[in-house]
């Protein structure tokens, strides 16, 4: 196996800066057939090498080298072709904030297979539980300027409800609207909790549902922000309980077109 092959190299680490660019990276044909090298039953003092070289070539915070990673992933023909990446992390040590800066921009423009494969990688870093939802905190330093809408989408197609609360503790709102983004998550996420667990049926909704969940939905289906919106109408998609509760109508004619898109997908009308 590679990562035992190889588990014996130890190499230098680099500062982290954020990745640049957006969109998916063409395959690199040198860093490419390293890893290909990797895969193949080399010697162990010819493995060493090649991990010296794919460090040398990795580029400041490794963000040459990650994204080549992933494109040697989604490429691979074989359980050991598979394991490269985890290898390649793991004996040349790169952080996990490395990883995550060189994936998060292929998320722009990425279509549904895609987004699962990096998915697929990213959620090693996630934590996610099924009582406890995802933990997203390591995408907060993306998401304080211009959202990138890639990301949010991945985000709130994971976890609706951990995609909202990681949005508004990352932006620079004011204590009263932070309140009541906080407690209107709080209420949809009781009533989704309720839904899941049988303590509610969806025959129940729209007049089972509390004062306080439809209060709350309706806030954020109303908001002013469009990633607030996104998160009534992923809500709705994610629970079709829901959907008498949203305005689905309103939100597929909504200003941005992601909020269309989930909401009208919401209704029926597909993505």
């Amino acid at each position: 196996m590679i990562a035992l092959r190889i588990c014996t190299v130890l190499l230098p680490l680099l500062a982290f800066v954020p990745a640049q660019g957006v969109g998916t990276p063409a395959p690199d044909a040198e860093l490419q057939g390293a890893l290909r090298r990797l895969a193949e039953d080399s010697a162990p003092d010819e493995l060493r090498a090649t991990l010296r070289f794919l460090d040398e070539k990795a580029g400041v915070a490794h963000a040459r080298l990650v994204p080549q990673l992933l494109l040697f992933k989604e490429a691979s023909r074989s359980t050991r072709e598979g394991m490269v990446f985890g290898a390649v992390v793991d004996q040349l040590r790169i952080p996990e904030a490395d990883v995550v800066a060189g994936l998060v921009p292929l998320f722009e423009g990425a279509d549904a297979a895609r987004r699962a494969s990096l998915g697929g990688v990213l959620s090693e870093y996630e934590d996610r539980s099924i009582d406890r939802g995802a933990d997203f905190d390591g995408y907060r330093p993306f998401l304080g300027g211009e959202l990138p809408v890639g990301l949010v989408r991945y985000l709130y197609e994971t976890d609706a409800d951990a995609a909202l609360l990681t949005l508004t503790r990352s932006r620079a709102l004011e204590r009263a609207e932070l309140r009541e983004l906080v407690l209107a998550q709080h209420e949809v996420a009781d009533l989704r909790w309720r839904l899941r667990f049988g303590y509610l049926s969806r025959a129940d909704l729209p007049r089972g549902a509390s004062p306080e969940s439809r209060e709350a939905l309706g806030m954020l289906a109303a908001h002013g922000e469009w990633w607030v919106r996104l998160a009534a109408a992923s809500m709705a998609l994610d629970e079709p309980g829901l959907r008498a509760l949203v305005p689905l109508d309103a939100l597929a004619d909504d200003p941005h077109a992601l909020v269309r898109e989930v909401a009208r997908a919401a209704r029926g009308d597909g993505r």
